[in-house]
């Protein structure tokens, strides 16, 4: 996608499951798609995801509900905080650990296979969306680790035997340090700190006077010659860059 009016977004990207399924099928690894990201774009959302089914027609054995039994146990060992109803409402066939206001991270659990009775309860689908640390998480992915031990390096049920043998790996170690960064990547990150802060703070500031011309004199934002000498202003400065 492209954005029209914030010139700082050139390309904004949105890989979902059926893309990412679709380049596998043509020999595209999605590890090779995180590593062209992290070398030369921003990434800003990076969700881990593992589906788990029984082929037996059993009922699985860490279903939503039973991870909140788990939780209501006190086996989750996590620094995210699970939902309030987690436990409380065992009819909700999704189950949340983490805030769902801000999304900095956040892990569901629900039964991918509800709306057929066939799959009902033998399909669960585990996820890890994450905000926050996501060149962490890219780097993980990049270097071939398991995708269960990412997700139990933020969301473990240790004593757990069906979570472990879902997950089929131990939780991962990810370094948190801030890497040593080249004189390139410095100048990246600089800029892109730059454009954040002038997409925060910039048109905020135009919209409170804008507004307040328009309480105060009746001005509307078309008639209001201020606003547009000021983005002359801009456009001169630009001409002359």
């Amino acid at each position: 996608m492209w954005s029209s009016t914030n010139v700082a977004v050139k390309h904004h990207y949105v890989y979902s499951g059926e893309p990412l399924a679709y380049l596998r099928q043509h020999g595209t690894d999605e590890r090779e798609l995180v590593k062209w990201c992290l070398e030369n774009s921003n990434i800003t959302r990076i969700d881990i995801a593992l589906t788990s089914q029984r082929e037996d027609g059993k009922k699985h054995g860490f279903a939503p509900h039973q991870l909140a039994w788990a939780v209501r146990d006190g086996m989750l060992k996590s620094r995210m905080k699970p939902s309030k109803d987690v436990s409380e409402d065992m009819k909700t066939q999704t189950k949340y650990i983490g805030n769902r206001t801000s999304r900095a991270r956040l892990f569901r659990a629900y039964d991918k296979g509800a709306d057929n009775e066939a799959l009902k309860d033998t399909l669960i689908r585990y996820e890890l969306e994450t905000r926050r640390g996501t060149k962490v998480i890219g780097r993980a992915v990049v270097s071939g680790e398991n995708y269960g031990a990412i997700i139990r390096r933020y969301v473990d049920f240790p004593s757990v035997a069906a979570w472990r043998e879902i997950m089929e790996a131990e939780p991962a170690r990810m370094a948190h340090e801030k890497q040593v960064l080249s004189a390139h990547e410095m100048a990246i990150e600089k800029s892109l700190s730059r454009w954040y802060w002038l997409q925060k703070s910039i048109p905020k500031t135009v919209k409170k006077a804008l507004s307040e011309d328009f309480e105060r004199f009746g001005t509307s934002p078309h008639d209001n010659k201020e606003f547009h000498t000021f983005l002359r202003e801009i456009m001169a400065q630009l001409d002359e860059a």
